[in-house]
């Protein structure tokens, strides 16, 4: 299964359903067999993240999170829902 990093300020609800469900309504003409899935880790870079490493940690933790509560999940490290509670 492949795990991407991506940087993308502006589409965390976009990615909470929309993304999400778009990629589990991919064909692959050749493979009809086959159906994907996203599982999806949310991590927003904080001052308490002292290196990127730190906040690729906070979204890879999300991301088992995810995974552990079944296919195409989206789950959040908890500051994600504390800075929009601030905004």
């Amino acid at each position: 299964m492949p795990e991407s990093i991506l940087n993308l300020p502006d589409r965390i609800a976009s990615l909470r359903g929309e993304d999400r469900a778009r990629v589990e309504r991919l064909e692959l003409p050749d493979l009809p067999q086959v159906r994907l899935s996203a599982s999806i880790g949310i991590a927003q870079a904080r001052a308490r993240h002292a290196t990127v490493r730190d906040w690729m940690d906070d979204a890879d933790a999300a991301l088992y999170r995810a995974k552990s509560e079944g296919r195409n999940q989206v789950a959040e490290d908890p500051g994600v829902a504390a800075a929009a509670a601030r905004a």
